[in-house]
C-alpha cells in the first residue's frame, strides 16, 4: 500500500483539526494552549518560511488490519490568517509531513525517512511532504504540492530526519509523541493543475521542525 494513499486521510484530518483550533485561537479561546516554541521552518525556492502555529499528532494506524503495526505521525504547521468564512478575504499556507513508521521504531524514531510514494511495509518507514496555499478564500488560487514526481512516482523526492523525541500521553489519542524535532528537505510538485501544463515545482531546503501537541491533544 502506498504512502500517498494512506497519508491523504491523515493529512486531511491534521489540517482540519489544526485549522479548526486555529480559528478557536483567533477567537481568544483560552481553553486551548499553544506552545510558543512549536514550529516548522524552511526555505521554499530560497525564501524563508516559518509557521505561526505548529503541532504534532500520533495515530496508531488501525483502519486496516493488514497494517495495524504502523504508527502515523503528522507534523503540521500553519502560517497566515485563518478565517472560518471561506468567502472572506484571507490568506493561509500550511505544511504537513506525514511519517509512517513500524511499531518497532516507535520507542526510538530517530533516523531518516525517505519522502515519496513508497510502500509503508518497509521496515525503515516512509514519509510524504505536503504544502498547501489558499489565497483570498478562492479555490482558483489554491495550490497543493506533494513530494511526488508526476512523471516518475518511484523517485526519491527528499528526506525527513528525526533527531529528538519524547513519548507521553496524548489527551484524546493515547500514547504518542509529545515532542518531536528534526530536519527535512524535498522537491514538491503541484497536483491540482491543468494536465496540459508543465508541473510546478517547489524546492524545500533547510527545513526544521520542533513540535509539541496543542493542549487539546497533548499531555
Amino acid at each position: 500500500m502506498r504512502v500517498f494513499n494512506k497519508a491523504a486521510g491523515l493529512i486531511l484530518i491534521a489540517f482540519t483539526l489544526l485549522l479548526t483550533i486555529a480559528c478557536s485561537k483567533d477567537d481568544s479561546n483560552d481553553e486551548i494552549e499553544w506552545s510558543n516554541d512549536s514550529f516548522i521552518s524552511m526555505k521554499i525556492n530560497g525564501v524563508e518560511w516559518k509557521s505561526d502555529l505548529g503541532s504534532v499528532m500520533t495515530i496508531r494506524d488501525v483502519d486496516d488490519e493488514e497494517y495495524d503495526n504502523f504508527f502515523a505521525v503528522s507534523l503540521t504547521g500553519v502560517k497566515g490568517e485563518v478565517n472560518e468564512n471561506p468567502s472572506s478575504d484571507s490568506e493561509s499556507e500550511s505544511i504537513n509531513i506525514a511519517i509512517y513508521l513500524p511499531e518497532s521504531k516507535f520507542k526510538n524514531p530517530k533516523g531518516t525517512y525517505v519522502a515519496g510514494d513508497y510502500d509503508i511495509e518497509s521496515p525503515k518507514g516512509a514519509s510524504i511532504i505536503t504544502f498547501g496555499k489558499d489565497q483570498e478564500g478562492s479555490l482558483g488560487d489554491f495550490g497543493l504540492f506533494y513530494s511526488i514526481d508526476p512523471n516518475n512516482p518511484e523517485k526519491i523526492m527528499g528526506e525527513v530526519k528525526v533527531n529528538d523525541f519524547k513519548i507521553g500521553n496524548q489527551t484524546l489519542l493515547g500514547e504518542g509523541y509529545t515532542h518531536l524535532s528534526g530536519t527535512f528537505k524535498g522537491e514538491l510538485y503541484q497536483i491540482n493543475q491543468n494536465e496540459n501544463e508543465s508541473p510546478v515545482k517547489l524546492t524545500i531546503t533547510d527545513g526544521k521542525f520542533n513540535l509539541r501537541p496543542t493542549s487539546l491533544f497533548g499531555m
